[in-house]
This record gives structure tokens, C-alpha cells and sequence, in this order.
């Protein structure tokens, strides 16, 4: 038994169900029928998760495992993820929760950090608060995790959530203009008056923005210039001296 960062009172695992002490064998009987109760709810599930021949747990299976043993999660904390870029400016990265798993008595027993970033292929384009939610949603399935993983593998299910998995499948529809979107710039502008601390993405180069830059640096764009039949590399099929010339 001790203390966590706030001060709150950690319990060990064998507190969970009661404050009465019961043998190995009890403890084992109640979890495998936790187990059995947890495949059940599963298997009426329409859509499961698994992945190389092994099934995941869902975020609410997770909490399902916790109501038995009369448990629950929450955040303790939700932080923004940031980095600088060449000129120094603040670049948002993401965000990194951390949450808590409380007992029946309302004290900590588990805590985890996890985060969700923009350098994940899945959430690089995704609005910041579907990031945000992520990142807690992971915290959260992770501390649960710390406390029941050794349930629910006795039903053969993998000890990570899914959520922490690169192939997990998420089908919200990803936002995918490589520019921000107004209510977004709106929203900076709005935290940017009220003296919050803005944290602003840069926004994708479009393909059609990289190869006019190609073209400006001579790199990618090769013609002949219909005019005087002179090969030149540029934006455009004139040169640069038939197109001043044209503008005379």
C-alpha cells in the first residue's frame, strides 16, 4: 500500500472485490467467471477485433471486466504535445492523457500515460479533438489494462488494447484537405483573444504547391520555349525573356 503522485491511496490488486481476505483459489474462481461473463458479452458483439489470429479487446470491454469487480476509470489530466520547427515557432503534435482506475472506496489502484500524435498515418489529418479523445481513450484502456489483463487471458484474448494496435481499424472518415479548415483558424484566432496558449499545425504542402517550387528552382519542369525554340526549365512553356517580352 502507498501513495501515488496526488496523494491519493494505492490498494493492491487483492483489495479489488472486497475489503475481506479470500484465498488464491477464490480469487482465481471469481476471474474465470469474470472471464466467462466477458466472452459472452463479446460474443454477441456484431463486429470483433482481431488481428493475426489473435482477438483484442475493445476500450468498453474493458470497462465491462472493471464494473465487475465494481472498478472505474477516469482522466486525471490531458496535455497538448508540441514541438518547434526551423523558426522556432510551436508546433502542435498531439496530445497525452493520463488516467486513473478507482475502486469501490473511490481510491487509485492504476494509472497510466498514453498519447495519440499527427505523425500516426491514421490520425495525421484527423480534427484535434478526435486526437484528444483518442489519446484519452488509450490512457484509460491501458490502466485497466495494468489491473485486469491477467482475467482475460484466461479466455485467450490478447493483453493490449486494441486501440494501442497500428492495424486496428478505425472507420471514421478522415478529414484529408491538405488545408486547415475555417472553424479551425477561427478557433485559434478566438483562443488567441482570449490569451490561451495557441498551439497552430502547419498545414500540408498540396502536390500541385510542391511542383510549382520544383519548377521555380529549375528541378522538375522542362521545355522548349515556343517562341524562339530554346530549351529552358520553368513554370511555364515560354522563357522568362519571350515571356517579358510578350508583356511589352
Amino acid at each position: 500500500m502507498g501513495q501515488n503522485e496526488k496523494g491519493l491511496e494505492v490498494k493492491s490488486e487483492a483489495s479489488l472485490t472486497t475489503n475481506i481476505k479470500i484465498s488464491p483459489k477464490q480469487e482465481v474462481a471469481f476471474a474465470a467467471e469474470c472471464a466467462d461473463a466477458l466472452m459472452e458479452v463479446i460474443s454477441k458483439k456484431p463486429r470483433k477485433v482481431v488481428i493475426n489470429g489473435k482477438q483484442y479487446l475493445e476500450f468498453e470491454d474493458w470497462q465491462t471486466i472493471a464494473r465487475f469487480y465494481q472498478c472505474t476509470v477516469g482522466i486525471d489530466w490531458v496535455k497538448p504535445l508540441t514541438s518547434e520547427n526551423i523558426n522556432g515557432k510551436k508546433v502542435f503534435g498531439g496530445y497525452e492523457a493520463r488516467a486513473q482506475v478507482l475502486n469501490k472506496d473511490g481510491l487509485a489502484i492504476s494509472a497510466a500515460e498514453a498519447n495519440c500524435t499527427i505523425s500516426e498515418p491514421k490520425w495525421k489529418t484527423r480534427d484535434r479533438f478526435q486526437i484528444k479523445s483518442m489519446a484519452q481513450t488509450r490512457a484509460c484502456a491501458k490502466a485497466l489494462r495494468n489491473v485486469f489483463s491477467w482475467v482475460v487471458v484466461m479466455k485467450g484474448f490478447a493483453p493490449t488494447p486494441v486501440e494501442e494496435m497500428d492495424e486496428y481499424y478505425n472507420p471514421t472518415p478522415a478529414y484529408t484537405s491538405p488545408e486547415p479548415k475555417e472553424d479551425f483558424i477561427e478557433g485559434l484566432e478566438n483562443d488567441q483573444k482570449n490569451g490561451q496558449d495557441v498551439i497552430e499545425a502547419e498545414p500540408e504542402k498540396s502536390k500541385a504547391r510542391e511542383r510549382m517550387e520544383q519548377g521555380l528552382n529549375g528541378s522538375a519542369f522542362k521545355h522548349t520555349c515556343p517562341v524562339c525554340s530554346k530549351p529552358h526549365n520553368g513554370q511555364y512553356p515560354k522563357c522568362l525573356e519571350c515571356y517579358k517580352a510578350s508583356k511589352k
